[in-house]
């Protein structure tokens, strides 16, 4: 009897330390989309609205993805608007080599980085056969 409590308190251990994880990666997404959202007004007119608006339906796909509790079937949709977000920004800044333009490249890629946390922290789970 003993030993089984030893395994569920290690089990309820390791569920709360991973919650948490996928707490803590959670909060740095939102606050990597809400940066990169507020620095593309950074970039002009034209780029700065595609961008939100590519971060708005990247941000309802991330939310559909929780929404399912990051089953490996959900990933499909995530990269729908990354290639094109990407692609507006880098050819932006191709063009334009300043520092405010690679603030908002830097915020674009942290959006990317923060998810792949994300992700990352979703996976490692206690299975629940377990």
């Amino acid at each position: 009897m003993s030993l089984l409590g030893l395994l569920i308190g290690f089990s309820f251990a390791m569920a709360v330390s991973r919650y948490d994880a996928r707490n803590n990666a959670e909060q740095a997404e939102a606050n990597a989309i809400s940066t990169a959202y507020l620095r593309a007004n950074l970039l002009p007119a034209e780029q700065s609205s595609q961008v939100r608006d590519l971060l708005r339906k990247h941000l309802a796909v991330r939310i559909a993805f929780y929404e399912e509790r990051g089953r490996p079937g959900s990933a499909g949709a995530q990269d729908l608007y990354r290639n094109d977000l990407w692609d507006i920004v880098t050819n932006f800044a191709a063009s334009q080599q300043t520092s405010i333009v690679a603030l908002a490249v830097s915020s674009i890629n942290d959006v990317f980085a923060s998810q792949g946390m994300t992700q990352a922290a979703w996976l490692n789970r206690i299975p629940t056969a377990a």
